[in-house]
């Protein structure tokens, strides 16, 4: 199952180009269907560690739960704009949709940074003084760490800069609407690959107990 996960991800991952060119642009568009899939993947990843934390019975493997809950959490909320999607839209584009902004709509964006902050030194936090580290460092030594996963979840994000325009190369020859529709694309096999890492490390902790 694991290496059919893979090879529809690299699939996915390398198909991104071609498809740009086909893809019908609204695809791309906020609150459309390559957003939403992002979100269907955030949201499984966050309820999925609530699930397992929830139902876990060894304390430490419990807290390892307990640190991804908040990191699925930011990026599913990142990906909503901390919610500004919800909000009628700024502009409209006839080529990249509407566009949102989370500065001018959202009344509790002063807040977001300081709730970040927050969450993720409470992540650290519990990492480092629970020791969790190893659990990684024991899966690396047996060769059961989600490294591939964890590659093509870089590679997806890499790509998804790239079209963006952030990145070293990018894509001179795809126009507008084709750039947003590989960024979006590629974000959807990061997410994918991130979320398969974590189903390969749970199946690696349910074969030991």
């Amino acid at each position: 199952m694991r290496a059919t996960g893979i090879f529809i991800v690299i699939s996915g991952l390398i198909s991104g180009y071609l498809l740009s060119w086909v893809l019908p642009n609204e695809w791309s568009w906020e609150n459309n269907w390559l957003e939403n899939i992002q979100l269907l993947i955030l949201l499984s990843g966050f309820l999925f560690s609530i699930y397992r934390y929830g139902g876990e019975l060894n304390n430490r493997v419990a807290r390892l739960w307990l640190v991804a809950i908040p990191l699925w959490f930011i990026l599913f909320s990142r990906e909503l704009s901390w919610g500004a999607v919800f909000f009628e839209p700024l502009f409209f584009d006839s080529i990249t949709g509407p566009t949102f902004s989370s500065s001018e709509q959202v009344p509790w964006k002063p807040l977001v940074s300081p709730v970040l902050a927050v969450l993720l030194l409470f992540s650290l936090i519990l990492f480092i003084k629970g020791n969790l580290y190893q659990l990684l460092a024991e899966q690396w030594r047996q060769g059961d760490f989600p490294l591939i996963e964890m590659l093509l979840c870089l590679t997806g994000v890499f790509l998804a800069n790239e079209a963006e325009g952030h990145g070293l190369f990018g894509f001179a020859n795809l126009g507008r609407g084709e750039l947003q529709l590989m960024e979006e694309w590629s974000e959807v096999w990061a997410y994918a690959a991130l979320l398969l890492a974590q189903w390969h490390f749970f199946k690696k902790l349910e074969a030991a107990a």
